[in-house]
């Protein structure tokens, strides 16, 4: 796994109530952390952005990789999923 960095061109989200029971459906736990909270740990917003180019940093030793994907082939490819890989940590504990 690795890190995509988003940069430029994020724009604010109109429909804000469906974008947060969206993103509590996946993520219930984070709901102590969602934007406009005032109680919150952070100050942050909804945003939505349109990347135009993809830099990617990551991996190690034989499996790495640092440089530009096209953005086609990054929009192109199929969602990894959860009950195909798991996690990083369910996976090291899996392997024990």
């Amino acid at each position: 796994m690795g890190d995509v960095t988003v940069f430029r061109d994020s724009r604010l989200v109109p429909d804000v109530d469906a974008i947060r029971a969206c993103y509590l459906k996946k993520h219930p736990d984070a709901r102590w952390w969602l934007p406009d909270d005032d109680k919150g740990a952070h100050i942050s917003y909804w945003a939505r952005f349109d990347p135009h180019d993809v830099y990617f940093v990551g991996g190690f030793g034989g499996e790495h990789y640092i440089g530009q994907i096209p953005l086609h082939l990054y929009q192109g490819s199929p969602p990894i999923l959860e009950s195909e890989h798991g996690v990083a940590g369910r996976i090291l504990i899996e392997q024990l």
